[in-house]
């Protein structure tokens, strides 16, 4: 057991700033206040270290949501549609299915930022003679009343749901992804730079146990299955990569070393090109060095997860931090307590973190933008379908 690991054995409830002094731990004797500011992350403005707290004590992986409303409850049933128009241009829509021993009435409200469900008793619900009579259902009114929306009495319509399961689907597939692409840095000792790292070939059996964990190789000419954006063609995403299928969903990763090297590109723009399109980054740290989130420029990386084998005569253990834009909140699974994972429970936890974060990070800041213009796109065009 390393110097390092005795330290975060006591449970080190929270990691301070980086100290280029606490790096060479193995070369160098350092006192208990210096290794407790050991980190795998430099500070920088606009990103955070995740750290813990005392209601962190606890792992839990069960944290998805991956409930299918309308996949569930309403394809492929006789359910009917209407959407609203406020005034200030928001848009509902509502979906309803009577449950088969016709006492209740399932409802799905889609809006702008979320899709919600109920189970609503008919005898709750005020219905008109005269609706009752001819089988109107319940006023729209009622039900935009049981999800406690604001309504200023604007315009509704019905809809015919044949059109609207194409849009229903497509904001269901958005908000519960099963495909996932992850970037994955190898960063070897005293790397510092982008400069330095994006253009490593070569890796240690320390990474290539990693891949191993995270996924199998695949050759990519002629990949059928979810490909995350590579070249399946033409090679020109390298000939093969690393994949995995994981509690039902598809992930790809792209990994820094197997994507194409150009030695006359100093830029390596391929490999720029997919690990700068990824949400999540998963960092190894193959040495003593420490990463810098802003070291890899793009826009769209929002999370960085940082892996550091640990020399250990017993077994092999990893120690984990996260790095995260500001924007984006502390989100469960939580680092264990001690950030240190054993190899057989690396896999699940990793992954867990990884996906759970892409879906956190996507309702976050500039990409939650994205995502409520993109329903609102829908929702209004399926709107103005019906209007005339």
């Amino acid at each position: 057991m390393n110097e390092l690991e005795k330290v975060l054995d006591k449970q080190i409830l929270e990691f301070g700033e980086f100290s280029e002094d606490s790096l060479d731990i193995e070369e160098k004797k350092l006192d208990l206040e210096e290794l407790m500011n050991y980190s795998l992350f430099e500070p920088i403005e606009g990103w955070k270290v995740e750290h813990f707290n005392e209601e962190q004590k606890t792992t839990n992986l069960d944290v998805f949501n991956n409930k299918t409303i309308f996949s569930d409850s309403f394809l492929n049933k006789d359910y009917s549609c209407f959407t609203v128009c406020q005034s200030m241009n928001s848009f509902y829509l509502f979906t309803i299915l009577d449950d088969e021993d016709n006492k209740e009435l399932l409802i799905m409200c889609s809006t702008e930022s979320e899709s919600k469900f109920k189970r609503i008793k008919k005898l709750d619900i005020s219905y008109s003679i005269w609706r009752k009579l001819f089988s109107l259902g319940p006023k729209p009114q009622s039900l935009i009343k049981a999800f406690d929306l604001e309504f200023d009495g604007s315009m509704i319509q019905k809809c015919l749901q044949e059109k609207e399961e194409k849009e229903l689907l497509q904001m269901e597939n958005l908000e519960i992804p099963r495909n996932y692409k992850f970037g994955v840095l190898y960063i070897k000792d005293k790397q510092k730079t982008q400069e330095e790292y994006i253009t490593n070939v070569e890796i240690s059996k320390e990474f290539q146990d990693f891949l191993d964990i995270l996924g199998d190789p695949v050759t990519l000419l002629g990949w059928k299955k979810y490909r995350g954006g590579l070249d399946v063609k033409h090679n020109a995403s390298g000939e093969t990569s690393i994949y995995t299928e994981w509690n039902d969903f598809s992930i790809m990763f792209h990994v820094l070393t197997l994507l194409p090297y150009n030695e006359k590109d100093s830029q390596q723009v391929t490999r720029k090109k997919h690990i700068g399109n990824d949400v999540v980054v998963i960092a190894f740290i193959d040495g003593n060095t420490t990463f810098l989130p802003s070291s890899f420029k793009s826009k769209q990386n929002h999370i960085f997860i940082a892996v550091k084998p640990l020399k250990d005569d017993e077994e092999i253990k990893y120690q984990l931090e996260v790095s995260m834009r500001n924007c984006v909140p502390q989100y469960e699974p939580y680092l264990p307590l001690p950030p240190i994972v054993k190899k057989n429970e690396l896999r699940d936890f990793l992954l867990t973190k990884a996906c759970q974060g892409e879906r956190i990070a996507q309702k976050s800041g500039k990409f939650f933008d994205r995502f409520v213009n993109f329903r609102r796109s829908l929702l209004e065009e399926i709107w103005e379908r019906y209007q005339y």
